[in-house]
């Protein structure tokens, strides 16, 4: 609404910034560039969501108990997701302004920590969300029992394998 509003009062503004449609055309080269990395991004998104949906679905057909389970496992993977996201936003950052600068030796030298740093943090929380599987999902379920049996347990290999006969996979 609000980007509408700001429209009708650029076209109707009489002095200052004004939008004048009949000026706005596309720029041949810029369409083509926007088109040639927009079009294959857009494909890969829609390959992403539709392997989503695909893994959704499979999850689905296990169960109610599955489903909440994949809900709160989501949920944890979203809150260490966002913490690991701000070492490659932090990494972009200090790279763009260092290659506007034209340092890019500087450039080498943060991508090298910044990936070293998303490394061992992603080492770290993962190591994390499998020690504390059980506390993370207590969250979720303070009596414990939907969440059990679809917890990642490193220390029953045979887990994965138990669950196997009793559902099936469409």
């Amino acid at each position: 609404i609000s980007s509408g509003i700001l429209c009708w009062k650029l076209l109707h503004a009489k002095e200052g910034l004004r939008l004048q449609l009949s000026k706005l055309h596309p720029e041949g080269v810029l369409l083509k560039n926007i088109i040639k990395i927009g079009l294959p991004a857009g494909i890969q998104g829609m390959v992403f969501s539709i392997s989503n949906i695909l893994i959704q679905a499979a999850i689905n057909s296990l169960g109610p108990d599955a489903m909440a389970a994949s809900a709160a496992a989501f949920t944890i993977e979203i809150n260490v997701y966002c913490f690991l996201n701000a070492f490659a936003q932090a990494t972009t950052t200090f790279v763009s302004q260092n290659y506007g600068a034209g340092n890019m030796a500087r450039c080498l030298m943060v991508t090298k920590r910044g990936l070293m740093l998303a490394l061992g943090s992603t080492m770290g929380m993962a190591a994390l969300v499998l020690l504390l599987s059980q506390q993370l999902l207590g969250f979720f379920n303070p009596i414990g029992g939907i969440y059990r049996k679809y917890a990642i347990q490193p220390n029953y290999p045979h887990t994965a394998n138990s669950y196997q006969s009793q559902y099936s996979w469409p």
